[in-house]
C-alpha cells in the first residue's frame, strides 16, 4: 500500500474533464492506498468520500483561484513531513504544481492549449501557465502526459527531457459507457426535454477554445431538410466567453433548432451519447479529449477535429476535420449524419477503438511511476545518469556477473559535466554505457536545485572496498589498469592484504598500452578496474569493449592514487559535509584550482542556466 499525497485543487467543482479525471484516479487509488487528498473548501463537497481517502481541506480565503495557484505553487509542501509520504501526486499539474517537493513527485500534464490558443485565459493565468507552471514542472521527477501530443507540447515548450516524460492514455468508466443504452434512457431524455433526433456536443462553453461559434456556422450550413430532422444540442457549463457563444446563437436563424442543455451530470452522459445521432467534437486544442472514446464506447458515431491529441485518439475510428474551417465541419457532419456504410464502419471501429483506454491501468502505472521513480535515470547537462544508492548499484553489478552479462560503467562528477558541456564527443560516449553513477556532492547539489533528488552518492572510491569484499566472498577476479608504472600493483598489494581471498590476475600501469588487450585477455578478469582519467577511460573502454575477455568495465578515475597509499582522502566527516574536493585542493592546489575553484562555480551557473537540458 503506498501512501500518496494527491493535490486535487484545480477540481473545478466538478464540472471538467480534469474533475473527471481526478474522480476517476480516486475511485482507482482508495482501497489499495493511503491517498491524503488536499483541496478547497468549495470542492470538497463535490469530491467523493472513497475508502481510505484522508482529507485537507485548505482554509475559504483559498478558494479564490489565484491565490489557490501560488499557494500550491510556493507553500504547500512545508505542511508535511519527509516521513508522511512514498510519493507526491499531482493530478492536474497543467493548473497547480510545486516549486519543490520532498517527494518523488508525479506530474500529470493534460494539455497545454494556452501555447495554440491566443488569449485563452486572463494575463495573469496565461503568465502562470506558460512562465511559473513550466518552471515548476521541470524540476520534478517525472511528468505524465495524457497523449503523445501533449508529451510533444510538454517537450517543446516546458523544455522537458524526453526521459522525463511518460504517456498515459487517460480510460473510460466501462461500466458506464458500453453498447447497452441504460435503462433510464428515455428518463434523461426527457428531463433534458430531448424528443427529437439531435447532434450532440459536451464541452464547457469556452470561446474561443471549445469552438462552438465555427459549429454553429457549420450547423446553418447544412441542408435545411436535416436542420429540420436534428437539433444541436451543446451540454456544459458556461465557462470563459460563454456570453459571446449564447449570444450568437440567439440571433442565430436556426436558434430554434439549438439546445443548451447546462452542465450535465456524468450519470446523464450515457444515455445522451446512446441518444445522439452524431458527436461532434470540433475543439480547437485538446490534450486528450475525454468524450470522443466515451462516445465510441456506446456505439455513437463521431466526428471530430484531426489537430491536436483529437486526431491520435480517434484514429480511424471517427471522421475527422480542420476546426478552422466552417466548410469542413459542415461536409463532416453531412457524412456522419447520411453515409449509412461508413457509419455501419465506425460504429465497428469506435467499439474497437474505445477498449484501448482503460483506467485501471493508468491508476496502476501512475502508482508504479510514483514508487520506482527514484531508479530513473536523470538527465543533467545533456548526460543520463543512473539515480541509485551504493547498495543497489552493487547489486547490478553482481547480478550482471552471475548472469555472464558484459557491462560498461562509468561515474560523472562536476568535473565530468563540466567536460560534457564543451564535449559532445563525450556526452555521446556515455550513452553506450550500461550505467553512469552520479559521484560527489556537486551532483548532489545539482539534483537539489533542479528538483531530481540524488539518491545517493556513488562514487568509485567508496565503492571499491564493497566491490572488494564481495568479489573475494562470490570468487570473482580483478584486473586493475591505470595510474603510474607501480601504481597498480602497490594498490593491488593492499586490497590483497584487507581481503585476502581477493584473487587480483593482472595489473598494468596506464602509460604504455601496447600490450595490455592481450595481457587482460589471457588473464580473463571478472571485473577491469580502468584508471586513465577522463574521457580517455571510457574511450579506452568503448572502443575495446567488443575484443576485451572481461566481464564488467568499470572507469574509475584516479581512484589507484588513493587505495595504493599514494594519496591521502578526506577525513570522514569532511567527506560527510560534501567537502571533500576542499582537502583534495589543499593537498594539489596547483593542480585542482582550476578544476575546483573555477570549475565549481561554472558548473553551478551551468545548472542553473541548463539544467536537464
Amino acid at each position: 500500500m503506498a501512501r500518496i499525497l494527491f493535490i486535487a485543487c484545480g477540481y473545478d467543482g466538478g464540472r471538467s474533464g480534469i474533475s473527471v479525471y481526478m474522480r476517476e484516479i480516486l475511485k482507482r487509488l482508495a482501497g489499495a492506498h493511503d491517498v491524503t487528498v488536499v483541496c478547497t473548501e468549495a470542492d470538497r463537497a463535490t469530491i467523493p468520500a472513497y475508502p481510505s481517502l484522508t482529507f485537507q481541506v485548505l482554509p475559504r480565503w483559498l478558494n479564490r483561484p489565484a491565490f489557490n495557484m501560488l499557494y500550491v505553487l510556493f507553500a504547500i509542501g512545508w505542511r508535511h513531513r519527509k516521513d508522511d509520504f512514498d510519493f507526491l501526486l499531482l493530478p492536474a499539474a497543467n493548473r497547480r504544481a510545486v516549486w519543490r517537493s520532498k517527494w518523488p513527485c508525479v506530474a500529470v500534464v493534460h494539455d497545454l492549449s494556452q501555447f495554440h490558443v491566443p488569449a485563452k485565459y486572463d494575463p495573469f493565468r496565461m503568465f502562470y501557465v506558460k512562465r511559473l507552471l513550466s518552471w515548476a514542472v521541470r524540476r520534478l521527477t517525472h511528468c505524465v502526459a495524457v497523449s503523445g501530443n501533449t508529451a510533444a507540447d510538454v517537450a517543446q515548450y516546458w523544455s522537458l527531457a524526453p526521459e522525463q516524460i511518460t504517456v498515459l492514455y487517460n480510460g473510460i468508466d466501462r461500466e458506464q459507457f458500453h453498447s447497452t443504452p441504460p435503462s433510464d434512457s428515455q428518463e434523461v431524455l426527457a428531463r433534458h426535454g430531448l424528443t427529437k433526433p439531435y447532434i450532440l456536443y459536451v464541452a464547457r462553453l469556452e470561446h474561443p477554445g471549445k469552438n462552438h461559434l465555427r459549429l454553429l456556422q457549420a450547423y446553418e450550413q447544412l441542408p435545411a431538410d436535416l436542420r429540420q430532422q436534428y437539433e444541436l444540442v451543446l451540454g456544459g457549463a458556461k465557462w470563459h466567453g460563454a456570453e459571446v457563444i449564447t449570444t450568437y446563437a440567439q440571433a442565430s436563424p436556426c436558434c430554434d433548432s439549438i439546445r443548451f442543455l447546462g452542465f450535465v451530470p456524468s450519470t446523464d452522459l450515457p444515455a445522451l451519447y446512446h441518444g445522439a445521432a452524431l458527436y461532434v467534437f470540433p475543439s480547437l486544442y485538446e490534450g486528450f479529449g475525454l468524450s470522443v472514446p466515451e462516445a465510441m464506447a456506446c456505439g455513437t458515431v463521431v466526428a471530430c477535429s484531426a489537430n491536436s491529441a483529437l486526431g491520435e485518439v480517434a484514429g480511424n475510428a471517427a471522421i475527422t476535420f480542420n476546426p478552422e474551417s466552417v466548410p469542413g465541419l459542415t461536409a463532416a457532419m453531412l457524412r456522419g449524419l447520411t453515409d449509412e456504410a461508413q457509419r455501419r464502419r465506425l460504429r465497428e471501429r469506435g467499439f474497437r477503438r474505445a477498449q484501448d483506454f482503460d483506467w485501471d491501468y493508468h491508476a496502476a502505472e501512475l502508482v508504479k511511476l510514483g514508487l520506482t521513480t527514484w531508479r530513473r535515470r536523470h538527465r543533467l547537462l545533456g548526460i543520463i545518469y543512473d539515480n541509485v544508492s551504493m547498495t543497489e548499484a552493487l547489486d547490478d553489478i553482481f547480478s550482471s556477473l552471475q548472469n555472464r552479462v558484459r557491462r560498461k560503467i562509468a561515474f560523472v562528477n562536476a568535473d565530468c559535466f563540466n567536460k560534457g558541456f564543451v564535449n559532445p564527443a563525450y556526452r555521446e560516449l556515455l550513452t553506450h554505457f550500461d550505467q553512469v553513477y552520479p559521484d560527489g556532492s556537486g551532483v548532489a547539489l545539482a539534483g537539489r536545485l533542479l528538483g531530481q533528488p540524488v539518491k545517493a552518492n556513488v562514487n568509485g572510491t567508496d565503492m571499491l572496498p564493497l566491490l572488494a569484499e564481495r568479489a573475494a566472498k562470490q570468487g570473482f577476479s580483478l584486473y586493475l589498469l591505470g595510474a603510474k608504472p607501480g601504481v597498480a600493483e602497490k594498490m593491488r598489494d593492499n586490497l590483497v592484504a584487507r581481503f585476502p581471498e581477493l584473487r587480483v590476475v593482472g595489473c598494468h600501469d596506464g602509460y604504455c598500452l601496447e600490450n595490455v588487450e592481450d595481457d587482460i585477455n589471457q588473464a580473463k578478469p571478472d571485473l577491469l578496474l580502468v584508471a586513465l582519467g577522463v574521457p580517455l577511460q571510457e574511450q579506452f573502454i568503448a572502443d575495446r569493449f567488443a575484443s576485451l575477455q572481461a566481464g564488467v568495465m568499470i572507469g574509475v578515475g584516479g581512484l589507484f592514487d588513493f587505495y595504493s597509499g599514494n594519496m591521502p582522502r578526506a577525513p570522514r566527516w569532511l567527506r560527510r559535509l560534501g567537502l571533500e574536493w576542499t582537502f583534495r585542493l589543499a593537498m594539489e592546489p596547483r593542480r585542482m584550482f582550476r578544476r575546483y575553484v573555477l570549475g565549481n562555480p561554472l558548473f553551478v551557473w551551468r545548472v542553473l542556466r541548463h539544467g536537464r537540458r
